[in-house]
């Protein structure tokens, strides 16, 4: 279906510049509120002697052990620029996607959903797109 912008022609794609830096500024705080909740005290499961910090319980975020978890956290752009994608990017995508959902010897821990879930991380984004939205037009 053809587009009809009629006076203003360069519409879609004005309106495209302007919220791409929001988008991506969204997408970092909510990156970054993710390895907040990653990095944050202590938790309360099974301290496995292998690992250097006690473990999560079901109820808690993932302990960070090696940081490697941490590290792979990223918000990146996607082709289209109202929409920018964050969470576990490289590192070992099998603990990732087990933490997320479980796996048959652990039960979840659901980091990306439960910081999507999080009041102030909903805040942290939408503080990061207004402040973004405010730069050059």
């Amino acid at each position: 279906m053809a587009s009809k912008l009629g006076l203003y022609p360069t519409a879609k794609a004005t309106i495209t510049a302007l919220l791409a830096k929001p988008v991506a500024a969204g997408a970092e705080a909510y990156a970054e509120r993710l390895r907040d909740n990653i990095s944050a005290g202590n938790r309360s499961g099974v301290k496995y002697k292998a690992l250097p910090r006690q473990s999560s319980s079901p109820s808690e975020y993932p302990q960070e052990q090696s940081g490697q978890l941490k590290d792979s956290v990223d918000a990146r752009p996607t082709s289209n620029p109202l929409v920018a994608q964050a969470g576990f990017f490289g590192g070992n995508q099998e603990q990732a996607k087990a933490l997320e959902f479980g796996s048959v010897n652990m039960a979840e821990r659901a980091p990306l959903q439960r910081s999507a879930d999080q009041p102030e991380t909903r805040q942290a984004m939408l503080t990061a797109a207004q402040k973004a939205g405010k730069g050059k037009r």
